[in-house]
């Protein structure tokens, strides 16, 4: 009995010690700064609303592409849509928060622009943005000016690729959003998507509108912008432009003036042409050498002396000569300088030219235009460039391919050559006009002669 009691001692003592051993480990591993296994430690967590480092967080990324809606940079705020259910949550981060590329590269926040496609990395513990990057799942197409929407069909064109619209595709204009079909044919665009889908387009050179008031005295006349843009100007017509800064320039009847303006996004500029007439009416002392005896030239259809100098107003005319034995002639006459001189040449039906007399300093300073006459002749002219008064029509001299594709390049960049024809005070656009009607011809005349080389 008494060896009972000693051995429940001796227990009794064994776990007491053990008890008191644990107790003390666990004060030294605290004061140490460590922790006891099974406990929390709440010495060093954040107070309540305190940002949580992004390390310490699982990531959020689940294939869940986002598109950017808004960016507020200066509020510190981002607007981002799920593009598969369409939800949208405004976040907020802060200077910690990190924006990657595709590449996994650290990237400026102003990347992140309204229409791109991006994934969330990272929320902090706050519900702060902690970590947003692009990924190379998704394409963007910059400064596309090739493409046709068709929002009704949900289809665009880029090139000769046909892409679908998304179900919730957007568009955007200067950082806020806009209606698809609001997009004009002339804009130039940033397209985002993923696979064969288009899910934002973001307008980087939009367009605008001139409208042209007090048409009256011009009307019937011609009203040009840079050296893209030519149009016969009607009662208070207006015009949609691209975004931008053009010379702007007008003509009539012997008045007309030039200047500059401006066309802004998706506004209205109006022009009052009354602004426009100049001094008015301008008068040209035109000299003409026909060089073929007994030939008759005609001014708007209206016969003239040819051996006396003519008195023509600023505008455009069109001539007509005619000859026996000679295939008729005739070309646009664009007059917009104080004095001119226009050789004009013409063929016979055997081919040859008539003869005619080349004054040295003249011969430097003009430029000789051929074009395809009726028959099997050819009719010329030649036209001083420096004087400022043109016909319509071509160089002479071999075009191979490379300057056929470059006469292509040069015509699309007027609408209708037939119909570019105006006066005014700009000898550089009259210069232009003169080069793409040039290039125009030689193109023909290239495929005429190798049709016939075959």
């Amino acid at each position: 009995m008494k060896r009972k009691i000693t051995m429940a001692s001796l227990l009794l003592l064994i776990f007491f010690c053990s008890a008191c051993s644990m107790a003390q480990t666990g004060r030294l591993t605290a004061e140490e700064g460590g922790q006891p296994s099974g406990a929390v430690n709440t010495a060093n967590q954040p107070d309540q609303g305190e940002e949580q480092s992004t390390a310490d967080l699982p990531k959020k990324h689940d294939g869940t592409f986002q598109m950017i809606l808004k960016h507020d940079i200066q509020n510190y705020q981002i607007t981002l849509m799920d593009i598969t259910t369409g939800e949208q949550v405004c976040y907020e981060y802060t200077d910690g928060t990190e924006f990657f590329d595709k590449y996994g590269n650290y990237t400026l926040r102003e990347d992140f622009s309204e229409g791109k496609l991006a994934v969330i990395e990272r929320l902090n513990s706050n519900d702060t943005l902690g970590a947003i990057a692009f990924t190379d799942q998704t394409w963007d197409y910059e400064e596309v000016s090739n493409y046709v929407i068709s929002a009704e069909k949900n289809r665009m064109d880029i090139a000769d690729t046909a892409y679908q619209l998304a179900e919730n595709a957007r568009a955007f204009s200067e950082g806020e959003e806009k209606e698809l079909y609001t997009v004009g044919d002339s804009d130039v665009l940033n397209v985002y998507g993923i696979g064969r889908t288009v899910y934002a387009v973001v307008v980087a050179t939009g367009h605008g509108t001139l409208a042209l008031t007090n048409t009256e005295l011009f009307e019937g006349g011609w009203v040009n912008l840079g050296t893209k843009v030519y149009a016969k100007i009607t009662k208070d017509m207006t015009l949609e432009l691209p975004e931008g800064v053009y010379d702007f320039s007008v003509a009539n009847d012997g008045y007309g003036d030039s200047g500059e303006v401006r066309i802004r996004r998706d506004l209205v500029t109006t022009i009052d042409l009354n602004d426009y007439k100049g001094e008015g009416p301008k008068m040209c002392k035109v000299t003409f050498d026909v060089g073929v005896s007994g030939a008759v030239l005609t001014v708007n259809g209206k016969k003239v002396n040819h051996k006396k100098p003519l008195e023509l107003r600023y505008g455009v005319y069109k001539l007509g000569v005619y000859a026996e034995g000679y295939d008729p002639w005739t070309r646009q006459l664009v007059v917009n300088s104080p004095k001119a001189n226009i050789e004009i040449l013409l063929t016979d039906d055997t081919g040859a030219e008539a003869e005619t007399k080349e004054d040295e300093k003249y011969q430097e300073d003009s430029s000789e235009t051929v074009a395809s006459g009726t028959g099997k002749g050819k009719a010329g002219s030649k036209a001083g460039s420096k004087a400022g008064s043109y016909t319509g029509g071509a160089s002479s001299g071999q075009t191979d391919g490379s300057s056929a594709d470059s006469a292509l390049a040069n015509a699309a960049l007027g609408s209708s050559l037939a119909n570019i024809i105006t006066g005014g005070d700009s000898t550089d656009y009259l210069d232009t006009l003169s080069d793409l009607v040039d290039s125009l011809d030689r193109l023909d005349r290239s495929k005429k002669r190798s049709d016939q080389s075959e």
